[in-house]
């Protein structure tokens, strides 16, 4: 148990959270592929029914969340277990927060409520990540990760309600993001990622194709593996 939290442990727990944290950047600012570089590439995803590799995953999330307004997920501290010296058991408990469009089906079991379809909803669930991490040449990536889906809360949103001041500063879901502007303007927006041995050139060439400006990411990361799930925590 000490030698869990040497030196050497504590700089391995905290790259391992900067995974986690960028992880959830990535997906709520909509920069899909910044997720590839956090898992190693024979990494696999369980997610509700999806299950496979992580270019699956991203061409699932892309098609997603073309109807997700607004994302935001909250992550618990996570439990860091070591079983040996380059591989990690890691639980989060994560809390989601999504504006699904109005229009645009939901995907759970069970029946859903009326509203869905005619208005805007707003989602709150929870659930875990249950995540293998495994060091590879000095970097901690995900090697296998399987989401459990414990509850979700759906709340119709009707026309007009709440919409922002033009004066204040809000989140957008692509690279127009404050923290973008922030990381370009400071010089770290190309040399923070914690594996910066990985190439940039599909950040760079989504980018420049404009897929975050236009806030309609393309799909073609990866074949389609399985239906849209819009509801769970992701």
């Amino acid at each position: 148990m000490s030698d869990d939290f040497s030196a050497e442990r504590v700089a391995d727990r905290l790259a391992i959270q900067d995974v986690l944290s960028r992880w959830v950047r990535a997906l709520d600012r909509g920069d899909f592929a910044a997720l590839t570089r956090l898992y190693h590439p024979d990494a696999v995803n369980t997610q509700v029914e999806y299950v496979g590799d992580v270019a699956g995953l991203i061409d699932r999330m892309e098609k997603r969340h073309r109807d997700v307004e607004h994302s935001q997920h909250l992550l618990s501290p996570p439990l860091i277990e070591f079983a040996g010296p380059n591989s990690a058991l890691v639980e989060t408990n994560v809390m989601a927060t999504q504006r699904i469009r109005k229009g645009a089906p939901i995907a759970v079991g069970g029946t859903v409520p009326d509203f869905v379809g005619r208005s805007a909803v707003d989602t709150l669930s929870e659930g875990r990540y249950i995540d293998r991490f495994e060091k590879r040449d000095g970097t901690w990536k995900i090697l296998q990760r399987t989401t459990t889906f414990e509850w979700i809360r759906m709340f119709e949103v009707p026309d007009g309600v709440f919409t922002a001041r033009p004066e204040w500063a809000t989140g957008t879901r692509d690279r127009n993001d404050l923290v973008f502007t922030e990381r370009a303007a400071m010089g770290i927006e190309r040399n923070s990622d914690p594996a910066s041995s990985v190439t940039h050139n599909r950040t760079e060439q989504a980018w420049q194709s404009g897929l975050g400006l236009s806030g309609q990411p393309s799909g073609g990361l990866g074949p389609a593996r399985a239906p849209s799930g819009i509801g769970e925590p992701s």
